[in-house]
């Protein structure tokens, strides 16, 4: 059998495609647990032209920070196709486009840190810029101006985690599930430390955040502000889900039926502590809670100048 060499250490040295030296070379290069770095002149723009790079081992890509290496996907194809645990620093990933996950389409668990994900689209699924089929960790990550019908910054049907970051102006378009911010579907998520700001469901629910199906939410320390729906939950939607919600501010959600800044259906039940639900503002029920069926508890919190045209 021929023998195949991989590098225990592999460095991106040039900004093309696909050469020797390039991004798609040093992942395909690197050997499986190894660690694929950079030395470029900075800053440094990567535009893919051959098709989304496919990494199918576990692999830490230790970029040099967001603000000196970009990858474009050039509006036309994905970046990064992952199949196995991949951790992520210090890039901007932007353009990328595909059916799902326009900058990620991620299999593996994803573990991304100092991040920028910028102007990422799905064309027809979920997931603008990440699409977490298992789940990831998110730490001091920028999304911003993406969009998907569901999920216009991300999309994740496994346990996600969300610190330090901030989620601005992106966009879910879909009819069916929503999630302007974030999708999560089927699985549990830990937000903190985080704003969840100006994201719109233009075609139904969760113009920041929509919770699908037997999820639990922790939200901490965070701000949901500025977010809009076409039907409910403008803030938040929740559906079958426990929420757990202490030291988070509900500012200025606008727009939708039921539920300014949050929107509890299904037998949902939540836990507010500590918390401010301030100026938002809906066309039917509840200017700040549209609580269906399940169970509110509500400690410490304060609620003022939220308007409902119809009750509550």
């Amino acid at each position: 059998d021929q023998q195949v060499t991989c590098l225990t250490s592999a460095t991106v040295a040039n900004t093309t495609d696909s050469s020797v030296g390039s991004l798609r070379w040093a992942i395909d290069s690197a050997c499986a647990g190894s660690t694929v770095d950079f030395n470029l002149t900075y800053p440094a723009a990567i535009t893919l032209t051959s098709g989304a790079i496919a990494i199918d081992k576990a692999l830490t890509i230790d970029g040099p920070g967001a603000e000196n290496v970009a990858v474009s996907g050039n509006n036309a194809v994905r970046i990064f196709t992952i199949s196995a645990d991949v951790a992520i620093d210090g890039l901007t990933l932007r353009n990328g486009s595909a059916f799902d996950g326009g900058a990620v389409y991620a299999t593996g668990w994803l573990t991304l840190t100092n991040s920028h994900l910028l102007s990422n689209t799905a064309q027809e699924g979920a997931g603008g810029a990440l699409y977490l089929g298992s789940g990831g960790d998110l730490s001091n990550v920028w999304v911003q101006d993406n969009r998907a019908k569901d999920g216009g910054g991300i999309a994740s049907f496994g346990r996600l985690s969300v610190t330090g970051s901030t989620i601005v102006t992106n966009t879910a378009t879909g009819t069916s599930l929503g999630g302007g911010g974030i999708f999560i579907s089927g699985a549990s998520a830990v937000i903190s430390g985080t704003t969840v700001s100006y994201n719109q469901a233009t075609g139904d629910d969760g113009g920041g955040i929509t919770l699908n199906t037997s999820n639990a939410i922790t939200l901490t320390n965070s701000t949901i502000q500025g977010n809009s729906a076409y039907d409910d939950g403008a803030g938040i939607k929740l559906d079958s889900t426990v929420a757990y919600v202490e030291n988070t501010r509900f500012i200025a959600n606008t727009g939708a039926v039921d539920g300014g800044a949050m929107h509890m259906d299904y037998g949902s039940s939540a836990t507010l502590v500590n918390s401010t639900f301030a100026q938002n503002t809906v066309t039917d029920e509840g200017g700040a809670i549209y609580n269906d069926s399940g169970a509110l508890r509500v400690e410490n919190s304060t609620f003022y100048s939220n308007t409902a045209q119809m009750g509550g």
